[in-house]
Formats: structure tokens, sequence, C-alpha cells
């Protein structure tokens, strides 16, 4: 074999190598991209799991929020009428006070 052949294969040897290298190295590449990209998307599963979680719990604070103002104003009626009781004993004890002469 002469030193040109010998010379062209260890240049082509050195190519497979680097073509097998950069082969190797792009494989690589496409595994971590992919395995960001799992990643990723993991992390907007969990993030769309937490919204969809903050959304329930944010409903039923409003439906406690409304469950309590109905409750507050059925109450607040309540201390009106009770109110409005007191005074009517009040003007009554008053009357009656009067009536036997203690007033």
């Amino acid at each position: 074999m002469s030193h040109a052949a010998h010379v062209h294969q260890l240049v082509e040897g050195i190519g497979f190598q680097v073509a097998g290298s950069l082969v190797g190295a792009a494989r690589q590449h496409a595994a971590v991209r992919e395995n960001r990209r799992l990643s990723d998307l993991e992390a907007v599963e969990r993030l769309v799991a937490e919204l969809d979680r903050a959304r329930r719990i944010a409903a039923q604070a409003q439906a406690e929020t409304r469950r309590l103002r109905t409750e507050i104003a059925a109450h607040a009626n309540e201390t009106v009428a009770q109110r409005h009781r007191a005074e009517r004993a009040e003007t009554a004890c008053v009357r009656y006070a009067k009536a036997l002469g203690i007033v």
C-alpha cells in the first residue's frame, strides 16, 4: 500500500470518527432537548392542576361568603325585629307605669 493510500485511509477513518462524534452529539443534544421538553410539560401540567385546585377553593370560598352574607342579613333582620319588640315593650311598660301612677 502506498503512502498516499495509507494517508487517505487514515483521513477517511478520522472523517468517520468525526462524523460519528457529530451524530452522537446531535443525538445527545436531541435527547437533552426532549428531556427538557418533557420536564417543561410536567411543570405545565402541575401548574394547570394547581390552578384548577385554586379555582375550586375560590368557588368554595365564594359560596361560603354568599352563605354567610345571607346568614348575616337574617341576623340583622332579627335584630331589627327584636329592637322593635323591645321598644314596644318599653312603651307598654311606660304606659302601664303611668296608668299606675308610678311615673
